[in-house]
């Protein structure tokens, strides 16, 4: 295992990458064309370790940077000697389970929920189980902490892997303590899950969500809120998306309420949604949505979801409306009483009439 012993240094970056000298490089076998490297990095007296990557960016001072943020986040120091050793045959995350440090880290990702993902991907490249990260969204930064990593062996001494566009993000709540929620506040709890496709396979297609209007989301989420799972409907949630969309009083975030239930089924982490749902609030597979539990006590004012208007067909009716289009039809040209009376009535005075003149 190739290695080297550089000081560290402090950089006020953005990102999580070392920037490293181009003798540092040699010594641990890169060559013109790596791209991308996995570096251990320990201090000389044991005390403290982080796994970082390598992305190409060069330091210009015989030392190894590091953002300052990550450093303190992992108990390393400036100037400090450091041990750098190169990682070999790390793999591919399938699926990264993180937490936030803190209520304010949490409010920081309900805040900027959609641009979270993306943001983690292009500042991190490697990750490791208990390993802390500082990011960096819309101009102010939260703290993250790794939970698990689905991928990785759970015997090896180490569990890192690489982050890809393909690994799936988690993120679990930090739901504050009711002793420290003011009286004023609504009192809900709420989670940013990702949306599973409504029918992946048999299994999955058995949820039947065209027909109901439930959320149905695992176990292990409803005991994240403080509840225990039971039999039946939870309780109500309401359902928003994260990103903005145009609507009919302009832009905004629209929002649904609906029926929770627990399945095991669901994945942690995610909530299935019925299609009608999903197609109000322009959600697609794997989007994050943000998930409210509606507590006894919280009021809120929502618009109307839907208006409703004669309807009129040019041509022929949709296929599951024709038996009442037929039906409307039969109706509309039917007589009515009254008309069949006074027709009879008509028919019997025309009869007796041209009796009288015979």
């Amino acid at each position: 295992m190739e290695s080297v012993t550089l000081p560290l240094q402090e950089s006020r970056a953005g990102h999580c990458f070392a920037k490293l000298p181009r003798r540092a490089l040699a010594l641990l076998g890169a060559t013109p064309a790596t791209r991308h490297l996995v570096l251990l990095v320990e201090s000389l007296d044991g005390l403290a370790s982080v796994v970082v990557s390598w992305n190409g960016h060069v330091s210009y001072s015989n030392a190894m940077e590091l953002s300052a943020a990550f450093l303190q986040l992992n108990g390393l120091e400036d100037a400090i000697r450091v041990l750098v050793q190169r990682v070999d045959l790390v793999p591919t995350a399938r699926r990264v389970a993180v937490e936030p440090l803190d209520f304010a880290d949490w409010d920081v990702i309900t805040a900027n929920a959609a641009l979270l993902e993306s943001r983690i991907l292009q500042q991190i490249s490697v990750v490791e189980r208990g390993q802390r990260f500082p990011v960096w969204v819309n101009k102010t930064s939260l703290r993250i902490k790794v939970t698990s990593i689905e991928g990785v062996s759970e015997h090896a001494e180490r569990q890192v892997a690489r982050l890809s566009a393909q690994a799936e993000l988690i993120v679990a709540p930090r739901i504050r303590p009711k002793s420290e929620a003011g009286r004023g506040e609504e009192r809900t709890r709420e989670a940013i899950l990702r949306v599973w496709p409504n029918a992946l396979d048999e299994e999955r297609a058995s949820f039947r969500m065209e027909e109901t209007f439930e959320a149905w989301v695992a176990p292990s989420d409803i005991r994240g809120w403080g509840k225990e799972p039971t039999a039946g409907p939870q309780g109500l949630v309401q359902i928003q998306g994260l990103v903005q969309i145009q609507g009919a009083h302009g832009t905004e975030r629209p929002a649904h309420v609906l029926r929770l239930v627990a399945s095991t089924k669901v994945a942690a982490g995610h909530v299935v949604l019925p299609c009608p749902v999903r197609w109000r609030l322009k959600i697609r597979d794997y989007d994050h949505v943000k998930v409210q539990w509606l507590r006894s006590g919280t009021r809120r004012a929502y618009r109307a979801a839907m208006t409703l208007a004669p309807v009129e067909w040019h041509g022929l009716p949709p296929k599951a409306m024709r038996p009442f289009a037929a039906e409307l039809r039969k109706n509309r040209n039917a007589p009515s009483s009254s008309s069949s009376a006074a027709t009879t009535r008509t028919t019997t005075s025309s009869s007796a009439a041209a009796a009288a003149a015979a």
